[in-house]
């Protein structure tokens, strides 16, 4: 008898402490019944190692100055690749010409690095040199130098028969340790951006053209000049003009103008004129000489946006084209062709708006209208080039050539005024601004995003560069989670736990009785 009362006693016991865990874990998976998430703790009881979780990206919240309105990016800040791990160095670049050279000249500048007490060993330079490129033909120009005593010195010199098509060539400088990332990437320590070589192009030129007031269906006279610069005669130049030009809808219209060619040098051959485009081939220009080509042409519908482009042809071989800054064409009224506002612009106040792109800038001064044209080709390619030595791979990019005329000429405002543009078709909105100054230096730009516009304020026009960067990573996760409420693994083990104990009870208790 005494014996089953101590077995009862050690059955209840057994179950209170059984119970008591099951209480204990219940507690600590926050199951109270309802369907609120569980509060994660350290648990009770010592657990299997987990395998280490990945970082988790930050969130849009994190306070990232890129998000923010005010945030500046200066061309320091572009690709800094900011790494407390990173040695503290700098890049001083010295020797480039301040003033423009020209073929047969040498080029030669030194970068130097401030490495403050750091082991060099291995540490080279990423030299992208635009005018290299051309001299070579190619592309691109992309050269290792390794350091030497902490410095790298570049020398080169132009040919003396070499045609310079450009009146300047960027050059960009990345230091590297000669080490790569995990995405085998060069391992970055500093860049220097938008360092430029002027030059003294082989053939200036000077365009002559109406660009204020057009009309369809009237004549204007078009004459371009080419001076030559360098000491031997260029031989076998030809030209193309040509119109782009665009329609109401901002889009390339089919209607093509008239082209007339009314004076051309001795012993050079138009091959075209009429519809379409003029061509005049078997131009020699002099050493030091210079030659005009002039005409007409005449445009037979309206457009809001266009250039008259003359391309420059040498052995048959495309080098560079002549351009006007743009204009437009409005409709004939049958007077003298005058218009009182610059056609495909819309102007209330102080504020104008383009037709073609939508951009708008406001705090314009009295009689001053906006003109948002495209760029060159060679522009654009130049352009492109600085936004991929400055930020890689891009998603998209455009370029609008924005200006302000007065009484037909380019001016700049003379207080800082608002300008908005509409987001691109298939353009994110993880977005950045470039402005091209008058070195040809892209500046980045404050820039407000908001309802499909982007918003900023200009203190003066000439090329700004909308950079479109792809949508942002999703913020991911990797924490482990607590267990669900109804999560049966853990309470398994308790009920496991408490069968083992009863189970031994139970034998120790017959063994006691048998015996």
């Amino acid at each position: 008898m005494k014996t089953r009362k101590l077995l009862a006693l050690l059955l209840v016991l057994v179950m209170s402490l059984t119970m008591g865990g099951l209480t204990a874990f219940a507690d600590e998976s926050g199951d109270d019944g309802t369907d609120n998430p569980p509060v994660t703790t350290e648990p009770t009881e010592p657990t299997e190692p987990t395998e280490p979780t990945e970082p988790t990206e930050p969130s849009d919240e994190s306070g990232d100055p890129e998000d923010s309105e005010d945030f500046d990016e200066t061309e320091d800040s572009i690709g800094s690749g900011e790494n407390t791990e990173k040695p503290d160095v700098s890049m001083v670049v010295t020797g480039i010409p301040e003033t423009p050279v020209k073929a047969g000249d040498t080029i030669s500048y030194t970068v130097e690095v401030e490495a403050n007490g750091a082991d060099t060993t291995g540490w080279y330079v990423l030299i992208r040199d635009a005018l290299k490129a051309e001299i070579n033909n190619s592309e691109s120009y992309e050269e290792k130098v390794e350091l030497s005593d902490n410095k790298v010195t570049v020398t080169y010199s132009i040919p003396k028969d070499f045609y310079i098509s450009s009146a300047q060539y960027h050059i960009s400088f990345v230091l590297t340790d000669g080490k790569q990332d995990e995405y085998g990437n060069d391992n970055i320590l500093a860049q220097e951006f938008s360092k430029s070589i002027n030059t003294k192009k082989t053939l200036e030129n000077s365009i002559d053209f109406q660009l204020k007031g057009l009309v369809t269906g009237t004549e204007y006279p078009f004459s371009i000049t080419w001076t030559n610069t360098v000491d031997y005669d260029i031989k076998d130049f030809a030209t193309s003009i040509w119109t782009e030009i665009y329609d109401k809808q901002g889009e390339a219209y089919g209607a093509k103008p008239t082209y007339k060619i009314t004076k051309y040098p001795e012993g050079a051959k138009v091959v075209k004129q009429g519809e379409g485009s003029a061509e005049v081939e078997n131009i020699t220009i002099p050493k030091g000489g210079n030659v005009t080509v002039s005409g007409t042409v005449s445009y037979p519908a309206e457009g809001i946006s266009a250039q008259l482009h003359f391309d420059e042809i040498i052995n048959g071989e495309f080098i560079s084209q002549a351009s006007t800054t743009g204009f437009s064409v409005g409709a004939s009224t049958g007077g003298n062709g005058n218009t009182s506002q610059q056609p495909g612009t819309e102007t209330s106040g102080n504020t104008a708006k383009d037709k073609a792109t939508g951009i708008t800038v406001s705090g314009l001064e009295a009689g001053v209208e906006l003109s948002v044209k495209s760029v060159t080709k060679e522009q654009q390619t130049a352009i492109e080039k600085q936004v991929q030595n400055l930020l890689g791979n891009t998603k998209g990019i455009k370029i609008f050539d924005i200006s302000l005329l007065k009484d037909g000429k380019e001016v700049q405002p003379g207080t800082p005024v608002k300008v908005t543009m509409p987001i691109p078709e298939g353009f994110s909105t993880n977005l950045k601004l470039y402005h091209q100054n008058t070195k040809g230096v892209l500046e980045a730009v404050n820039i407000s995003v908001k309802d499909s516009n982007v918003s900023f304020e200009a203190k003066s026009f000439s090329p700004y560069v909308l950079v479109d960067m792809g949508a942002k990573a999703a913020n991911t996760s990797t924490n482990v989670k607590s267990p669900k409420t109804g999560d049966t693994s853990s309470m398994m083990l308790y009920l496991m736990l408490a069968l083992a104990a009863m189970g031994s009870i139970g034998f120790a208790a017959k063994r006691r009785m048998n015996g």
